[in-house]
């Protein structure tokens, strides 16, 4: 059941970066094969990052960089816009983490 749901909230977690991207860059001309496999392979290394034991911080850093090379690749980003996006994604999911701790 923990796997499931792990890798349920990657598949969540895709699926609203994809929508956060999309709303602020205009996405490049690619096959639909292409942004697939790109989110494929970025959600693949993020499960692995999840699955494993006392790797939030790892996994952070790894989804930041993941989000500003898809930015980059994928929409029309440059490096420095790739990245600030990476941070304010986490940021916005680090504030609604906290807040629904509360």
């Amino acid at each position: 059941m923990y796997y499931f749901v792990e890798v349920a909230c990657v598949i969540a977690e895709m699926w609203l970066i994809h929508l956060f991207l999309s709303s602020y860059f205009q996405k490049r001309q690619f096959p639909l094969w292409k942004f697939l496999l790109l989110y494929a392979i970025f959600g693949c290394i993020v499960t692995v990052f999840s699955l494993l034991e006392n790797m939030v911080f790892a996994r952070m850093l790894i989804s930041i960089l993941g989000v500003s090379v898809i930015s980059i690749l994928a929409f029309d980003a440059k490096p420095f816009h790739g990245l600030l996006s990476g941070i304010a994604f986490f940021a916005i999911v680090a504030v609604t983490d906290i807040v629904s701790a509360l």
